[in-house]
């Protein structure tokens, strides 16, 4: 399962679903999603929104999480498989 980082939406990809599940960063952010963010925004130094992406990857159990953003999400992350656009294959 992958997740794919953006803006104002995190991706979540099941198996099987083509499309994933869309979870609204802006909405409401369970309890434990919220303190994982706050450990990763911490750990990592990430701004709120992009420490919630990250933890909603790792809390969903996603496998990888792909962002364009190199400067926020270093290759450093442990906690999930951080993977940058330029090295996903050609489709």
């Amino acid at each position: 399962m992958d997740a794919f980082d953006a803006d104002v939406l995190v991706y979540t990809a099941s198996p099987g679903h083509p499309h994933g599940r869309r979870i609204r960063t802006l909405l409401a952010v369970d309890s434990a999603t919220a303190q994982l963010a706050t450990v990763l925004g911490a750990q990592h130094r990430l701004r709120a929104a992009d420490a919630v992406h990250l933890a909603t990857a790792v809390n969903t159990g996603a496998d990888r999480f792909i962002t364009n953003n190199q400067s926020d999400f270093s290759a450093r992350i442990t906690e999930i498989e951080v993977l940058y656009l330029d090295q996903l294959p050609d489709l």
